[in-house]
């Protein structure tokens, strides 16, 4: 089952980059059926087209995928979009020089609608190259200082590397801690610090009254 459906995706990638898809038919034909068919997220995950609003400007992110313990923004680009980065380890610094490509620049953008939204894991992707980093952390480490976890083609995510995947992005291993322990090392304590988070973000009455009890 799991290799027919990677067969079929690899083979309606190719046709689309011959034809040389949009980013709209590249979501519906490929991205689309990665998350649900492959990933195993379900509809009530996945928000398409979300508003993203901060300083009067307004735009729309590609994807969230939401669960009641995480977020994750997928920013989506057109099959054949040039991520001409060289296939390289699986996990590449995010460093100024990587963040030139056009891959770089995507990876920017969805770090940028994470954290306008409070989010603090995101994707970019073609359809094909996979690119899952943290888009903000609160362990002191700057963003140019992480890295990105790169899948360089559909080949390596579905069929070659499809375990590490998967284990890393379906729904039920994020939901596990998979992007803690992949991205941050320690999944435990990001995950209580993000309820923590989550908390007092929706009840900001008590996270004042913790500030004010720890200055005293």
């Amino acid at each position: 089952m799991r290799q027919t459906v990677a067969q079929d995706l690899l083979s309606r990638y190719r046709s689309m980059v011959l034809e040389a898809a949009n980013e709209a038919a590249t979501r519906l034909k490929i991205i689309d059926h990665i998350l649900k068919d492959v990933l195993n997220w379900i509809d009530d995950d996945i928000s398409p087209e979300e508003h993203v609003s901060e300083d009067g400007n307004s735009t729309f992110s590609d994807y969230i995928l939401r669960t009641a313990s995480t977020a994750i923004v997928i920013e989506a680009k057109k099959v054949g979009a040039a991520f001409t980065v060289s296939k390289a380890q699986r996990r590449v610094k995010l460093s100024n020089s990587f963040l030139q490509s056009e891959l770089g620049a995507a990876i920017m953008q969805a770090r940028d609608y994470a954290r306008k939204l409070s989010i603090d894991f995101a994707v970019a992707t073609n359809g094909s190259v996979w690119a899952i980093f943290a888009a903000q952390r609160h362990d002191q480490v700057k963003f140019n200082d992480s890295s990105a976890l790169v899948f360089w083609s559909l080949e390596d995510a579905l069929q070659e590397n499809y375990q590490e995947f998967f284990d890393l992005l379906s729904r039920d291993s994020v939901i596990s801690g998979s992007l803690e322990r992949g991205l941050l090392g320690r999944a435990e304590n990001q995950i209580e610090n993000r309820k923590l988070n989550s908390y007092f973000t929706a009840n900001p009455r008590i996270s004042q009254s913790k500030a004010l009890s720890n200055e005293v």
